[in-house]
């Protein structure tokens, strides 16, 4: 009749790497795609970039929107995690000066602010 609906979190981990510095990874559950849900994993930066886990989850909002894509319970956002959902997924569409342009009013004047 009706489906609960879930809103995920996902975690952050630690993944060692032989080369170079270890990295910290977000994973949550993928949408079903074929009836079946699997684990995905996006890597968020270096520990060098986010050295403590507060940082990184702060980094890793904007890939929490992918994990939930359509916000069934309406958990605000930041804008943020909306500005960086924006810088990768829909930027890199656009030609190569339009997208240094918009890198550059985001920076400098829109997420300052």
């Amino acid at each position: 009749m009706f489906k609960r609906t879930n809103y995920q979190f996902g975690h952050l981990e630690v993944k060692k790497r032989k080369k170079g510095p270890d990295v910290w990874a977000y994973r949550f559950r993928a949408p079903k795609t074929g009836g079946v849900r699997k684990q995905a994993s996006i890597i968020i930066g270096t520990l060098e970039e986010y050295p403590t886990e507060a940082q990184a989850w702060k980094a890793a909002e904007a890939f929490r929107l992918s994990a939930n894509p359509d916000n069934p319970q309406g958990v605000m956002i930041t804008f943020g995690a909306l500005a960086e959902k924006y810088r990768t997924d829909e930027l890199p569409e656009l030609r190569h000066s339009t997208q240094m342009a918009y890198r550059s009013y985001l920076d400098t004047h829109i997420l300052p602010k």
